[in-house]
């Protein structure tokens, strides 16, 4: 028969709960959509018009192309904007991985477009690979960026994204590699257009990654203002890089 010692068990689990909601509500409510205009570095894919932001870029990723095999060798198909000025703002070239296959085709083709923007006036900094690389096998990954960065002019710099996983399972050897190679790693952390749910569990691992590093918004997810404090005390950190989207 219920008694005065479950009412307190039930007081405490609704007064528990309670407090969940409400901390769950304080948080959404920090939370607020990325605005462009408050970030000088950004994506750019196809599809998606200039606007204000970009005028005041620093630096802007430019989608160039996808990389696929067909019969065992890598193909690159060429995606995105035509090369142009870009302003003041410096440019990554950004090419799609789908296979980790390499020759020198390919960094033939990625001097190429690299020389096209640089004819057309703009100031390429380097590129970037950007490859979903499962954690266990980033020694992989790892192998195939320095060939990479074998091929590639010392003048421009390699930049590559990361999956947020990475910074919880990633093979401490893959980083030391990459770390020679790599520099820098820009960490997504969204899927789509939304924020990856739970994005502050891991934001303390890619704090102690020790090679420069950025954040990886989308335009429009919510993020909350403070967390980008939390990467701020980390000497390796470089900022946040917003993916714009294309208007509906």
């Amino acid at each position: 028969m219920p008694g005065a010692g479950s009412r307190n068990i039930g007081g405490r689990a609704l007064a528990a709960g309670l407090a969940l909601a409400l901390a769950l509500a304080a948080s959404a409510a920090a939370a607020e959509p990325v605005d462009p205009a408050h970030y000088r570095q950004f994506w750019l894919w196809g599809g998606v018009a200039p606007n204000a932001a970009l005028r005041n870029a620093a630096t802007i990723y430019v989608l160039q192309g996808r990389v696929a095999a067909v019969h065992g060798r890598p193909v690159l198909t060429r995606q995105g904007a035509a090369p142009a000025p870009l302003g003041a703002a410096e440019a990554y070239l950004v090419f799609r991985l789908e296979t980790l296959a390499r020759d020198q085709g390919l960094a033939a083709g990625f001097s190429n477009i690299t020389a096209a923007w640089e004819h057309a006036g703009a100031r390429v900094a380097g590129i970037q690979l950007d490859f979903d690389a499962r954690t266990p096998h980033l020694d992989d990954y790892a192998r195939f960026l320095g060939q990479v960065r074998q091929d590639l002019p010392q003048r421009y710099r390699l930049s590559i994204t990361g999956l947020l996983d990475w910074s919880t399972g990633g093979a401490p050897a893959a980083f030391d590699a990459m770390a020679g190679t790599v520099d820098e790693i820009v960490f997504q952390a969204y899927r789509g257009r939304q924020t990856i749910a739970h994005v502050d569990a891991y934001l303390g691992a890619v704090a102690r990654t020790r090679l420069p590093f950025k954040i990886g918004l989308v335009e429009g997810g919510a993020w909350e203002p403070d967390a980008e404090a939390r990467l701020v005390a980390s000497p390796y950190f470089r900022g946040a890089v917003v993916f714009l989207t294309p208007r509906r």
